[in-house]
């Protein structure tokens, strides 16, 4: 429900819904703020509010990782090894940026900076822990990300073909069995 308020000589308009962030605003004429509460309140509805974007400064990569680590990993079979790949991310000064700047051209200059390093398996694993804490972030803990960055980047093909070499007498002998059965 908003809340318009005659204040001084303009009028103030307060949108509140239970598990969102309140939005405020301040209008000189009263059909506007009429307006623009009924518009925020139309939002509201669909679950389409403007994002909180001071929060989203104040969080980094760092503290969702963190987070991520000590609340999800901590619970899961693999945690030893997605504790590490997270230590890495740590390191890194990615986790250094704010979720406001996380984009996905930020995390698709990570990849390509990682498949230098590592085979794509590797990077696709770790794509897919930060893809999985973002996804956490947005649906679980209700952080304002409306879209996971790390969801619209390519992941690397994966090609893990197994060569190897035959002597010349297995194939004689693969030969032989395969001619002597076309012959009974």
């Amino acid at each position: 429900m908003a809340t318009i308020r005659k204040r001084g000589s303009s009028w103030h308009v307060q949108v509140r819904r239970t598990g969102q962030p309140s939005i405020t605003r301040s209008f000189r004429l009263k059909g506007n703020a009429d307006a623009w509460a009924r518009q925020m309140e139309a939002l509201a509805d669909r679950e389409m509010l403007p994002i909180n974007a001071a929060l989203l400064r104040r969080k980094t990569v760092s503290n969702l990782l963190i987070r991520y680590r000590d609340e999800v990993v901590s619970r899961k079979k693999s945690r030893a090894q997605e504790a590490s790949i997270i230590a890495q991310f740590l390191k890194d000064p990615l986790a250094s940026i704010s979720l406001g700047k996380a984009t996905p051209s930020v995390f698709a200059q990570f990849r390509d900076k990682r498949l230098k390093v590592v085979k794509p398996a590797t990077v696709v694993r770790q794509i897919s822990l930060l893809q999985h804490a973002f996804n956490v972030a947005k649906n679980e803990w209700e952080w304002p990300i409306l879209k996971n960055p790390v969801a619209e980047i390519r992941k690397p093909k994966i090609c893990n073909i197994f060569l190897t070499s035959f002597s010349s007498t297995w194939m004689a002998s693969l030969w032989f069995l395969s001619s002597a059965k076309d012959g009974v």
